[in-house]
């Protein structure tokens, strides 16, 4: 047994038309002023008015919507957000979206208690207030960053693309109602479905992985294997929406505790240096760290592939039957018309020293990786998918 501490704050309301429930969450909170996050997109195809309904019916209440968050958001987009939010005076920052939405939402809230820009604290500044309080509402299934305590941007100097996390930021309230996603299109919900997973298929190989982090990843991902088919080609599916918003939570909630490993790592400079959507990312890194991963943890990736439906062989060894794990992931890609190298993505050989050495610059995550890898290692990572 290994010693471990779990801390989750944030309340859930999970639901169709569960957003009605809003209302008597904002007077319970007691706020006046809340500053409404998203993009332009959910704004023009009217998702942010199925919120803002309620919110008009709450007495006393003013809002002012900020919609300039984009894919991978850039540092100013969390800092511009914040100094209107801080003129507005607000009390309560509501993020509606996808994960650039609650990320941004979610620094937006600490900013508003801790001041300064959101590039300082990745530089070493300390988060020293509690945020004011978040109210994060998904509309995708992919990033759990609605029960997150961290927020990640990309730095626009360098291309560079990180994350904070502290206890101080997590969510006051996350409302999953699968109704504001069906409207996601057959490409984002792929790319957030599969990113889902792969939170809760590295959380479980976390080096810090734990009893309750296991139970709610490996929940998490029978939930997806059962239902990310269904949502892609029938997205009107309710229950295969709703079942997708909840294994998103919960690979969140599961992630949040234990931290992600190599994967991600190698994801986020492709998503950094060439604005790849981070499902996307997730995606392609997995297959080949997966099988790098093998020879260290085998029995846990076959685990994953009885989830992913693989029929295991008893006469083949272990190495073997988890290697079926890496081609049954490779399948569920093709299904849902994922890319499998990162040349479909505009990488070159040429880009591989650069995603290196930002992949490298990542200890947390490298560090929770079961198998140690060396810059060597990522490179020949990358290389195979060329």
């Amino acid at each position: 047994m290994k010693d471990f501490e779990f801390f989750f704050p944030t309340r859930i309301i999970f639901g169709v038309n569960s957003r009605q429930k809003i209302k008597g969450q904002l007077e319970k909170l007691g706020v006046k002023r809340a500053f409404v996050v998203s993009d332009k997109t959910l704004v023009k195809i009217g998702t942010v008015d199925k919120v803002l309904d309620v919110i008009k019916t709450c007495s006393g209440l003013e809002y002012q919507v900020y919609d300039e968050v984009v894919e991978n958001p850039l540092d100013y987009i969390v800092d511009n957000g914040y100094e209107q939010a801080a003129r507005f005076n607000a009390d309560i920052v509501v993020g509606i979206g996808g994960g650039s939405t609650l990320d941004t939402a979610t620094g937006i809230a600490m900013l508003l208690t801790n001041g300064g820009k959101a590039i300082d604290y990745f530089k070493g500044a300390v988060i020293k207030k509690t945020s004011v309080p978040a109210l994060l509402i998904p509309t995708t299934s992919g990033t759990g960053s609605e029960v997150n305590r961290c927020f990640v941007v990309t730095d626009p100097t360098n291309l560079f693309k990180d994350g904070i996390a502290d206890d101080l930021m997590c969510p006051t309230l996350a409302v999953l109602d699968p109704e504001l996603t069906v409207t996601m299109p057959q490409k984002v919900t792929a790319g957030t479905g599969i990113d889902a997973f792969t939170h809760a298929f590295e959380a479980y190989l976390s080096r810090d992985a734990h009893p309750l982090s296991d139970a709610l990843n490996l929940h998490a991902m029978r939930l997806i294997a059962a239902n990310i088919r269904r949502a892609y080609c029938d997205p009107v599916n309710l229950e295969a929406r709703g079942n997708m918003l909840l294994a998103s939570c919960i690979a969140g909630i599961g992630f949040d505790q234990v931290g992600l490993v190599l994967s991600h790592a190698m994801a986020h400079p492709l998503s950094g240096r060439f604005n790849v959507p981070h499902g996307i990312s997730c995606a392609v890194m997995t297959p080949p760290v997966m099988e790098f991963n093998i020879p260290v943890v085998p029995e846990k990736i076959i685990e994953v592939g009885k989830i992913l439906g693989v029929v295991m062989d008893d006469g083949l060894s272990i190495y073997d039957q988890a290697y079926d794990t890496v081609i049954a992931f490779k399948e569920l890609m093709i299904d849902l018309n994922l890319p499998l190298t990162i040349s479909e993505l505009g990488v070159t050989e040429e880009d591989l020293p650069a995603l290196v050495d930002d992949a490298f610059a990542l200890p947390g995550m490298r560090g929770r990786n079961p198998r140690i890898s060396t810059k060597e290692d990522m490179l020949n990572i990358y290389r195979s998918l060329l």
